[in-house]
C-alpha cells in the first residue's frame, strides 16, 4: 500500500524538467490540506521547476460557483497561465 501512495503523490515526480504548474487552493479547503499544495510548490521551487501557487482566502475545496469572486479570480489565473504556457503566439 505504501508504494501505491508514493506513486499517486505528485511530490514523487518533482524535477527541474517538470511542466510549469499552477496550484490553486482555497484556505478553507476541508478535503485537501493547504499544506499539501505548499509542500509541492516548495519542492518544485527547490528543484528549479516553474510553479505558481495562488491561495484563495476563505475558499473551500469546491469554489467554482458562478457568483463566487474566488472562482472568477481562479478562472482568470488559469486562463492567463494557459495563455502563457500553452497557446502559441503568432
Amino acid at each position: 500500500m505504501k508504494e501505491r501512495y508514493r506513486k499517486a503523490s505528485p511530490t514523487s515526480y518533482v524535477s527541474k524538467e517538470a511542466a510549469p504548474f499552477l496550484l490553486l487552493h482555497g484556505s478553507a479547503d476541508q478535503v485537501v490540506p493547504l499544506a499539501h499544495s505548499k509542500t509541492l510548490a516548495e519542492m518544485m521551487r527547490k528543484a528549479g521547476a516553474q510553479v505558481t501557487m495562488l491561495t484563495f482566502e476563505g475558499a473551500p475545496h469546491d469554489f467554482d460557483e458562478g457568483k463566487d469572486a474566488n472562482a472568477r479570480l481562479a478562472a482568470l489565473a488559469a486562463r492567463t497561465f494557459l495563455e502563457q504556457h500553452l497557446i502559441t503566439k503568432k
